[in-house]
Formats: C-alpha cells, sequence, structure tokens
C-alpha cells in the first residue's frame, strides 16, 4: 500500500528490518487549515496575491504534487498551520522563520519578532495574517501581510458548532477551533465567493454534528480525490501521480466522468482502493464501481483504532469512524488487507504501540508460520511480546513475501544461539 505524506511510516518486518513500500493506511490529515482547503493557491505569475481560485488538498494530508495537471498547486502543502498553544511568541517565531527561508534577512532580526508581536497587539486580525504566510509559499507572504485579515463572523459561527459536536480533531475543519477559525477566516478572504457556497454547505452539516457531511462540503471548492484516483493514485515514493488509467476506463476523462457521479464516500473508497496497487501493478480494475456503503467491520475497526491511538497525532486517525471507513473500506477493496477479526485484533494492543504500523497487522491476514515464528524467537527469549511480533510478521508477509519467509526459514531452521545471523544488516526484534 501506498502511504501519504502525512503518514510515512518504514516498517521492520519479522525482524530483518526490509522496509515495505508502503506498510500504513494513510488517514485524512485532521490538521488541515481550519475548512480542509487551502487557504492560499498560487500561480506561476509571480503575483503576491494569494490566488482566489484556491484548489483543495488531498484531504488525506498528502502534499504530493500530482503530475500533469494544468492547476496550479493540485496538491500543495497545507496553507494554514495551527497557532501555536504557547501563543505569540512561537507564531512570530515561526513567522520569521518562514521569511528567512524565503531568503529575507529581515527574518533573522529581533526587529521582525517585535513588528510581528506589536501588530497582533493592536490587531488580533494579525494573527490570521501571519499564519497565512507561514503556509503560503514565498512569492505569497506580501499578500498575506499586506493588512490584518479579520476573522469572519460566519467562521466563527461555523467553528464554534465543531466544539459543540465534539468534532475537534476533524476532518473537515482542522485540528482545533482555533485553527478552524484562522484558516476558515483566510479563505474568506481570498476565496470569497466559492467560499460562501462552501460555509452554507458546511454550517448545515455541522446542525447534524457530522465531520463526513462537512468533508463531503470540500467537493464545492474542488475535488482533488477523482483527480489522484483517475491518474491510478499516488507513486509509492511520493513523487506524484502514477499518470495510469485505472482499469476499465478507456482514458482519463472516462474515470473523471464517472467518478463525477459517485458519492464522497465512493471517492475516498475508490481514492485508497487504487493506491493499494503499483503503479505498472494490473488488478484496480476492482476498485470501480466502488461500493456505496462502508463494508462490514470498517467502523468498528476504526473505533478501535481511535480508542487505542487517537490521542497521538503522528497517528492521524480521523475521529470520525466514518470518515475512516472510507479509508478502510477502499484499502480492504484491494487484494492485500482485509477486515475479517481487525476490530478485535487492535483491542487486543491494550496500548498504543510504539510503532503505528504494527496496528495494521491487524488487517493482514493470518500467516501460520508467523504463528510459529514468533513462537520460536518467544521460546528463545525474544520478542518481549509474541503478540506484537505476529502482527509485525504478517504485516511484512502481506508486503515484502519473500523476504519474510527467508527470515522465517532461517529462524525455524537455527538454535537460539544461531538467530542473530538471520537478522544481520537488519536490525532486531
Amino acid at each position: 500500500m501506498r502511504h501519504a505524506t502525512f503518514f510515512v511510516l518504514a516498517l521492520l518486518i519479522g525482524c530483518g528490518g526490509e522496509s515495505t513500500p508502503g506498510a500504513a493506511i494513510p488517514f485524512p490529515d485532521a490538521g488541515t487549515d481550519g475548512t480542509g482547503n487551502d487557504s492560499a493557491g498560487t500561480d506561476d505569475t509571480g503575483d503576491d496575491t494569494p490566488d482566489a481560485d484556491i484548489v483543495e488538498p488531498d484531504a488525506t494530508g498528502d502534499t504530493t504534487g500530482v503530475e500533469d495537471i494544468d492547476e496550479p498547486d493540485a496538491d500543495p502543502e497545507p496553507d494554514v498551520v495551527e497557532p501555536p498553544d504557547t501563543g505569540v511568541g512561537e507564531l512570530c517565531d515561526a513567522y520569521c522563520g518562514k521569511l528567512t527561508e524565503c531568503g529575507q534577512p529581515f527574518g533573522g532580526t529581533q526587529e521582525c519578532k517585535d513588528v510581528c508581536a506589536e501588530s497582533i497587539g493592536e490587531d488580533e486580525g494579525w494573527v490570521n495574517s501571519y499564519l497565512c504566510a507561514i503556509g503560503a509559499q514565498c512569492q505569497q507572504i506580501s499578500g498575506c501581510t499586506a493588512g490584518p485579515i479579520e476573522t469572519a463572523p460566519a467562521c466563527t459561527e461555523l467553528c464554534e458548532k465543531g466544539e459543540t459536536c465534539d468534532l475537534y480533531p476533524s476532518s473537515g475543519l482542522g485540528p482545533s477551533k482555533q485553527g478552524c477559525i484562522a484558516g476558515c477566516s483566510i479563505q474568506v478572504k481570498f476565496n470569497p465567493v466559492a467560499y460562501t457556497t462552501f460555509l452554507t454547505c458546511a454550517n448545515a452539516a455541522a446542525d447534524n454534528c457530522s465531520d463526513a457531511e462537512i468533508l463531503a462540503c470540500n467537493t464545492v471548492l474542488s475535488d482533488n480525490l477523482c483527480l489522484l484516483t483517475c491518474k491510478g493514485g499516488p507513486k509509492a515514493d511520493g513523487t506524484g501521480a502514477c499518470n495510469v488509467t485505472p482499469e476499465g476506463f478507456e482514458d482519463e476523462a472516462a474515470c473523471q466522468a464517472a467518478c463525477e457521479g459517485y458519492t464522497t464516500a465512493q471517492r475516498w473508497i475508490a481514492r485508497f482502493c487504487v493506491s493499494q496497487f503499483q503503479c505498472d501493478e494490473p488488478g484496480t480494475g476492482v476498485c470501480f464501481p466502488p461500493p456505496t456503503e462502508n463494508a462490514p467491520g470498517a467502523a468498528e475497526s476504526c473505533a478501535a483504532a481511535y480508542s487505542l491511538c487517537g490521542e497521538i497525532p503522528e497517528f492521524g486517525l480521523p475521529k470520525d469512524p466514518e470518515i475512516c471507513g472510507w479509508i478502510i473500506t477502499g484499502t480492504a477493496q484491494g487484494p492485500k488487507l482485509g477486515l475479517e477479526g481487525a476490530a478485535e485484533c487492535i483491542e487486543q494492543f491494550g496500548v498504543c504501540p510504539d510503532t503505528p504500523n504494527l496496528i495494521y497487522g491487524c488487517f493482514s491476514p493470518e500467516h501460520e508460520p508467523c504463528n510459529e515464528y514468533c513462537a520460536k524467537l518467544k521460546s528463545c527469549g525474544a520478542p518481549a511480546s509474541e503478540f506484537l511480533c505476529t502482527q509485525q510478521c504478517k504485516l511484512g508477509n502481506v508486503y515484502n513475501p519473500d523476504a519474510t519467509a527467508t527470515i522465517i526459514e532461517c529462524v525455524m531452521a537455527g538454535q537460539c544461539n544461531e538467530l542473530a545471523a538471520c537478522f544481520q544488516g537488519g536490525g532486531g526484534q
């Protein structure tokens, strides 16, 4: 499976340290700009004013650029970051640091930080302006900081609903109410026409306390899900899209036409199903048409995973089990992972494991040699947990079966004092 940029994690299979090509399940990034969209796009003209035609980033948090797309910034870095918890000082440090990164000497001076803090003290709208600048591309910064970006009342209303509904961290609204209000206000300033439509949709969805419905409202701005899916998904190395039309379609245009008729849930399911395949690997035809409902067990597995590790930002787990279910359903629709027994397996961890990928072993098919292998290691004094070993081995068998089989064979044939040689060059259990 491929991984989103936000969730690039290596897996050490067995004990051998072989890296699987994308073993992690990439979940939607709850750390977007407060709306799930970019605050400031850009074009190639060098214009300092943030582009009003803002293109939505991949809602997974994948900031990988999509190849051969004419639109500007089809998958740019999220343009808004959450305000630092410690206040104005860290925000100004981040802003001045961005100026330095962009080659502006003023950013490295104490005066930069002082001016930033003084501006915020005079008008809190500068918080939004500096956040806009931190996330913008270098040529956009002066557009962000031409003046304070006032907080839009409609954004406060929407984001407060999110808090009332306990949606944060939200895949549709962002990491927190503060981040939501800032990101939304920036969008209102630079993308007012399209964003008015989004706000109408999102407010109605928030009345239902549905994060999934809010996320679906992003399609009124743009829909990069179909764009990426119909290019065959992202490359395994994260350098762009495959540019391979999924099986069953004459060309990319035919795929896009079909995708436009899908529900938001189906678009997510198709996107992650396609991502199960290497760019030149056949089989993507199984992804279409995507199912209209989440697979049995998907929501339960997601809820179990969030209960275990949802408070850890690095895991990127969506709080809403319906949104997570879209991703898991698409993932399990491919040939490699499944849902049978996954929720019960996840619950056996008890506490969140240090290595996120271990959870995804619960979605891997049972492999009897893994049970024998881990029992053998346990009898020889390692690993500390036979259960964790089994999950790691199962996932390794899915994504790197040859290396996994070699290690298992070596371990099963050796004496306890000989097993270290099975893992030479690859670390340990």
